[in-house]
């Protein structure tokens, strides 16, 4: 059975183009895709706003609560915003999540859960949010970056989530430093050649040579040469 939100649900502010979204218009299976994404939605404990849609992306909406400790009133909630798309055959093509779902590390059992349906329905499986050799999965790299902190006994460590971003902070043989991840908007890691900022320095503008060296071992390129450091550190505060 197709899923069809309450006409109560608030309704957000439609971005230009989109209408509501009507699945008599949409072949069977792709509705069954959107089916299964309303599912996880609603099973994560969602609240179902509108389902509205423009040329080639559906778009679900659903308020979450901001923290587990929130009661369920429209004042203490978040949207998160599902974009679901497809290509011309109306074949399912790729998904990413907007609004309080776009940072990074937010929202992760669902979103893991989400990927998994995606995985299940792909139509074109070398876009697939995996370990590639276009990108890593937001997550996997946030978890990874970590662990190397942890690792080189990095004390003070704190984390903080910005729009499409992850700085991390604390203090390093002594020394404070704070750096900045950047994602795309559909949440992967792009990686970038060695002559590129993978890491964005904050404090100090300089890096610190010895944690960056370990830093670039894991957001580098798979291609990318260590040995390039040099030149890399020196475009740092470029």
């Amino acid at each position: 059975m197709t899923f069809a939100p309450p006409a109560l649900a608030p309704a957000m502010k439609r971005s230009p183009g989109r209408v509501p979204f009507d699945p008599s218009k949409y072949p069977a299976a792709f509705v069954r895709v959107v089916d299964e994404f309303h599912h996880e939605m609603r099973r994560h404990g969602g609240r179902p706003g509108e389902v509205t849609n423009r040329e080639y992306t559906v778009e679900l909406e659903y308020f979450f609560p901001k923290s587990p400790a929130d009661t369920v009133s429209a004042s203490e909630e978040a949207t998160v915003v599902l974009n679901v798309s497809h290509n011309k055959a109306h074949q399912f093509t790729k998904h990413h999540f907007d609004k309080a779902g776009a940072k990074p590390s937010v929202y992760v059992a669902l979103k893991n859960d989400i990927d998994a349906v995606a995985k299940r329905n792909h139509s074109c499986p070398s876009n697939t949010r995996t370990l590639s050799k276009n990108g890593v999965e937001a997550g996997q790299m946030i978890s990874e970056i970590s662990a190397t902190l942890q690792q080189l006994n990095c004390v003070h460590v704190h984390r903080e989530q910005i729009a499409y971003a992850v700085k991390f902070s604390g203090r390093y043989n002594g020394e404070d430093f704070t750096f900045r991840i950047h994602f795309r908007k559909d949440e992967q890691y792009k990686w970038k050649s060695a002559r590129t900022r993978n890491v964005v320095w904050e404090i100090p503008q300089q890096g610190i040579e010895a944690l960056h060296r370990e830093l670039f071992k894991v957001v580098g390129a798979p291609n990318a040469n260590v040995d390039d450091l040099t030149l890399h550190m020196n475009e740092l505060h470029m």
